[in-house]
């Protein structure tokens, strides 16, 4: 709330002065482009989990940095396919494959929350190799998706604008993801490592399935934006595109 006061009262004050606003207001009054930010927020907050995880593979499993990188290197590969998947399809597919990639994260946190659970301490990469594939493939592809659905219903003039309001919602929801989890790993580990962890993946699968109820809200596919088309107007147009 501070944050968003502080920026209103920046708002405020350029126009006040006559100057342009820290970023166009149009932005702010489309409910889809809205949604996309709200998606995005949910999205890198509840990825940023994988902070527990590694906490339990290091603190509890005894893990070294380097062996713990090297478990996540499944997910990097499945970060790698689903930019690929999200440069070829989101155009045509727009918000069924942001939520189909949603579903494929949130159903891979809920699989390692469960081994984390049954396993124990004997969790270890080759047991987590499939869902933590699958865990960054639904990520690269949502994250990418997200990204070229909002920018594809601007125009060049509010790129600035944009971008700006994308990088800051993936700053925030990541921010806001590490305190929470991070809160909720260590007020349950007194019930043990491997539950503390499980609870905190399986709450941040639960805010996954809040940001795939948003995704009906968000623009159905991308479009070409008229060249002599309006700030206002485009985002007024693209009103009509959920």
């Amino acid at each position: 709330m501070p944050l968003f006061a502080l920026f209103l009262t920046a708002q405020r004050s350029s126009a006040r002065r006559g100057a342009e606003p820290l970023i166009d207001p149009a932005l702010l009054r489309s409910t889809s482009l809205l949604a996309v930010q709200a998606v995005l927020f949910v999205v890198n907050a509840s990825v940023a989990v994988f902070f527990v995880l590694t906490l339990h593979l290091q603190e509890t499993l005894g893990y070294t940095p380097l062996q713990a990188a090297l478990t996540f290197v499944p997910a990097t590969a499945g970060i790698v396919a689903g930019n690929v998947l999200a440069f070829r399809f989101t155009a045509r597919l727009g918000r069924v494959l942001t939520a189909a990639a949603v579903t494929c994260t949130l159903a891979s946190l809920t699989v390692i929350a469960v081994l984390a659970l049954l396993l124990g301490r004997d969790l270890n990469g080759w047991t987590i190799l499939v869902p933590a594939l699958t865990f960054g493939a639904g990520m690269g592809t949502a994250l990418n998706s997200l990204f070229a659905s909002y920018m594809a219903h601007t125009i060049p003039e509010q790129a600035g604008s944009a971008s700006g309001i994308m990088n800051t919602t993936v700053q925030l929801g990541t921010a806001t993801g590490i305190a929470l989890f991070g809160t909720l790993y260590f007020t349950a580990v007194g019930q043990g490592s491997a539950t503390a962890t499980a609870y905190s993946l399986l709450a941040a699968a639960a805010l996954l399935a809040v940001g795939l109820a948003l995704t009906p809200a968000m623009p159905k596919a991308t479009t070409a934006t008229p060249p002599t088309a309006t700030p206002d107007t485009t985002v007024q147009a693209h009103e009509g595109v959920r």
